[in-house]
């Protein structure tokens, strides 16, 4: 028996003759008719742990090295932060709650760029 994704990546090759990796990994991880993630039940914190997840003091450490770096670059009046891949934001809320907390400076000036691909905690 056929899943609809197995469907959808063999008319993708017989239509372009072959696919990269990469449109075969969109197609098994976020295609609607399907791809692991776009699945219900399938949320990525039922699968696995991260380390933002495992402990607060995780974005806390970060936020110390986000410190020096700020510092080193001689405290820029905005201070760029893009994370990619953020998922439910955990690691997002663990950095800007620890800057909050140990570098209230560098939090007043932190622009914090939170991407993914299906972003779930906007």
């Amino acid at each position: 028996m056929r899943s609809a994704v197995d469907q959808e990546i063999r008319e993708l090759i017989q239509e372009n003759r072959r696919i990269t990796f990469a449109q075969f990994m969109q197609a098994c991880l976020y295609s609607p008719s399907g791809g692991f993630y776009s699945s219900r039940g399938n949320r990525i914190s039922t699968h696995f742990g991260t380390s933002p997840t495992s402990h607060p003091v995780f974005g806390a450490l970060i936020a110390r090295q986000l410190e020096q770096m700020w510092h080193i670059l001689g405290d820029p009046p905005v201070f760029h932060l893009l994370e990619v891949g953020s998922g439910d934001g955990a690691l997002a809320r663990s950095i800007v709650d620890a800057c909050w907390r140990m570098a209230p400076r560098l939090a007043q000036v932190l622009y914090y760029v939170a991407a993914d691909y299906e972003p779930c905690w906007l």
